[in-house]
């Protein structure tokens, strides 16, 4: 059975993932600010987002993370909303990559996400990391946040293959 750690699994997505991953077999810890959540077939652990804590011992020998942290984009694109997104985003990478550093045998996979928010009604059209966001507000603003996290990605993950 393989472990999954979802940081940020408590919301509509990772319950759907997680519902999935229990279906197949997998060991759910889902990473919440709220450890009293239940989510159906997961372990629920503390962690605050921010710091290396009891959490960490969760990545050692994990299959893989899944990482959802992030505060929802639907705000006013107030300066204090805007920094609310982007710190939701960039701090949470920034502990589980300095978790990283401790385990023995950390997850040989990292997903990311962050939010299709960003890119408004696009109809049809083919989205991808390439894409380009049109308009200006806090969904917008979580483009040059997807900048920070990707590239804090690299150093925190540079032991997983």
């Amino acid at each position: 059975m393989n472990k999954i750690v979802i940081p940020g699994g408590t919301g509509y997505l990772g319950r759907a993932l997680t519902a999935r991953l229990v279906a197949r077999g997998n060991e759910v810890v889902i990473l919440s600010r709220s450890p009293h959540v239940r989510v159906d077939g997961a372990q629920v652990v503390a962690w605050d987002a921010k710091t290396v804590g009891p959490w960490a011992r969760e990545l050692d020998g994990a299959q893989a993370i899944v990482h959802l942290n992030g505060r929802r984009v639907d705000v006013r694109g107030t300066r204090r909303n805007i920094d609310d997104l982007i710190r939701s985003r960039v701090q949470p990478v920034r502990a589980v990559g300095e978790a990283l550093n401790v385990c023995d045998n950390p997850p040989p996979e990292w997903v990311q996400s962050s939010s299709l928010a960003i890119f408004g009604d696009t109809g049809d059209a083919l989205i991808d990391e390439y894409s380009t966001p049109t308009g200006i507000g806090p969904r917008e603003t979580i483009c040059s946040t997807r900048c920070c996290w990707q590239s804090t990605i690299p150093r925190w993950s540079a032991r997983i293959t």
